[in-house]
């Protein structure tokens, strides 16, 4: 038997003066007797032994009975998104199934599920009312369609690709393209399958589906070239914007130098801002871009301007580090720390194992209070993965550690 096409065979019996019956004893409860047919639909492959009886309602006969189930189809190990890519595809891996005899599959196939939203439209197009004006009739003419693909539209499948069979491997993989890619707003399922197909074209084994979902884990450019140029209450920003194929917007960071509050953030698809009827103070900016799929780039140099020229910058008394905000977070955190007089610092990022992850500052800073942007990513570019960081600061004698947390 087969899990692909299920257990029908036929048990012959002969008795010349009644009729017979047959029935079975100890085998699994998705086999029974239809009159002199075992039928069923196995839902895994083994070898069942159990006992398979006839009876004219006199007499009754009892045999053992081996019946071995095999499973040809291809078995899916994982479907898991491609790491530092743009997104948009991912890996499937799988291993073939039971091969009768070598060469039995002669080739894969990898099918994507259609979403029901799309096949109900497909279904609509393969049910659409053509309109014929013949030349002798002035009206319209109504034809409907029938459903060419003789199924059920909730589950359509769209054809990826071929692989062709290649004796000797124990396994297979191919990139997939998906849907869509998740983003930190939804996620976005893509659900695939994988047939083996013989030399036979109506034999053939589909795999279980599996479904999963592909991420963009490239985070933008950061801009470059910030300016800041103060027209009387209004401070007008320029830069220029990286040139990535899925840029969305930028975040503009406006920073109060004389305020622990955390900075408050604009945002524009421009390459300008320009903040109006700004308040007397010293205010501090930066710029970020922000990519289709929600993530962050780093932050651009920062730019610092005094509105105010009498006004004394405020100067914080003791060091200190703040809580990052926002937290728990994603895709980025700010994280605010004050310093009472010049200081060489070093901000940097550890995962729970004490690893270093990330160093954000380290530089000589001025007195006052200061803020940096933490985008979710290592020192080498690559978004880490969700879960507790701890971040510290080391200026001169004092040391400080918080704990933040990142979500995906």
């Amino acid at each position: 038997g087969d899990i692909t096409a299920g257990v029908d065979i036929w048990i012959h019996g002969e008795d010349i003066d009644s009729d017979i019956f047959f029935t079975l004893e100890g085998a699994p409860s998705w086999l029974m007797m239809e009159g002199s047919r075992m039928v069923g639909q196995p839902d895994q492959d083994s070898v069942y032994v159990f006992t398979l009886s006839v009876s004219d309602s006199e007499y009754v006969v009892s045999e053992p009975f081996e019946l071995t189930i095999v499973d040809h189809r291809p078995h899916v190990i994982s479907l898991t998104d491609v790491p530092q890519d743009q997104g948009r595809q991912m890996k499937l891996h799988w291993e073939p199934g039971h091969m009768d005899q070598a060469g039995y599959f002669t080739q894969f196939s990898i099918w994507r599920q259609v979403p029901t939203d799309t096949a109900d439209l497909w279904d609509f197009i393969l049910r659409l009312i053509v309109f014929c004006v013949s030349a002798e009739r002035a009206s319209p003419i109504i034809v409907l369609l029938p459903n060419a693909l003789g199924t059920d539209t909730a589950d359509l499948w769209d054809f990826i690709t071929s692989v062709p069979w290649i004796g000797g491997e124990e396994d297979y993989s191919r990139i997939v393209p998906t849907l869509g890619d998740s983003t930190v707003d939804t996620t976005y399922y893509s659900t695939f399958r994988v047939t083996a197909h013989t030399e036979d074209v109506d034999v053939y084994h589909d795999s279980e589906h599996i479904t999963g979902y592909s991420i963009d884990n490239l985070h933008p450019t950061a801009p470059q070239g910030l300016m800041a140029v103060q027209n009387g209450p209004s401070v007008i920003l320029q830069w220029l914007s990286a040139e990535d194929e899925d840029f969305s917007y930028h975040n503009v960071y406006r920073n109060n130098l004389d305020s622990i509050d955390p900075a408050m953030v604009f945002t524009t698809s421009d390459s300008f801002y320009v903040d109006l009827d700004m308040t007397a103070g010293s205010w501090e900016y930066w710029i970020t871009s922000v990519d289709s799929a929600g993530n962050e780039s780093d932050a651009s140099e920062s730019v610092s301007v005094l509105l105010a020229n009498e006004q004394e910058l405020a100067i914080p008394t003791v060091y200190a580090l703040q809580q990052n905000y926002p937290n728990p977070f994603n895709p980025s955190t700010q994280i605010r720390y004050a310093l009472p007089q010049q200081s060489m610092v070093t901000i940097a990022i550890y995962d729970m194992m004490g690893r270093k992850v990330r160093t954000l500052v380290s530089q000589s800073m001025s007195p006052g209070y200061h803020t940096t942007l933490w985008n979710a990513t290592n020192d080498n570019g690559f978004a880490v993965s969700a879960g507790m960081y701890i971040y510290t600061i080391q200026a001169g004698s004092y040391h400080h550690m918080k704990k933040m947390v990142l979500l995906k």
